[in-house]
């Protein structure tokens, strides 16, 4: 699993952002979770989605 600059995608553009990182990363985390519990989802959601 990678993110930021050492990640490279085929077929996408090469932006120096931190936030790509911080997002790939997430990406990532949520990919590795599902490796170890593949009942797990990919994307768990969005703080804006949980009834608080």
């Amino acid at each position: 699993y990678a993110a930021g600059d050492i990640a490279t995608q085929p077929d996408s553009v090469k932006l120096a952002l931190l936030v790509i990182g911080f997002a790939q990363a997430a990406i990532a985390v949520n990919v590795a979770k599902n490796y170890v519990d593949p009942k797990a989802g990919y994307f768990p959601g969005h703080s804006s989605e949980r009834r608080m």
